[in-house]
């Protein structure tokens, strides 16, 4: 088993916080969803991830707990509070089937619940330690608390 996995996704970090909208559902019930731009992303991140995650000889979804360090670099400061950036992330891991099923396509983790420690750093453009383009990186390990 691998110890640790790193992950690179170029492109403006997104979130999916402030992006909720009221649909309606059987019975024409309201419910809060995401637009469906945003699924889109995360289907992105979800296939990246996924492709470098079988490139790095992970062959099953991560099942045992694990930690994952996030680097965001964003181009301005007035982008996504830092606490709102990982949560796209988390759940384009899990895959593009519903949260915590296993089997998922391009599945990588199998339940954020498994995540015990959370690392994230947001370095904006004009930093020292800003280089290239905006991205996303973060490494997911094995959790040795």
């Amino acid at each position: 088993m691998k110890k640790v996995f790193k992950f690179v996704i170029e492109g403006r970090p997104k979130v999916q916080k402030n992006d909720l909208i009221i649909r309606r559902g059987k019975k024409n019930r309201p419910f809060v969803g995401h637009s469906k731009k945003l699924g889109t992303v995360r289907e992105f991140i979800s296939e990246e991830a996924y492709k470098q995650y079988i490139e790095q000889g992970g062959l099953e979804p991560i099942d045992y707990l694990c930690e994952i360090r996030f680097v965001f670099y964003c181009p301005k400061q007035a982008e996504p509070d830092l606490d709102n950036l990982p949560s796209i992330v988390l759940d384009a891991l899990q895959g593009e089937g519903k949260k915590g099923n296993k089997g998922n396509k391009n599945q990588v983790l199998v339940d954020d619940k498994l995540v015990r420690l959370e690392r994230s750093e947001k370095i904006v453009k004009g930093d020292k330690k800003y280089h290239g383009e905006p991205r996303t990186e973060f490494e997911i390990r094995k959790y040795n608390g």
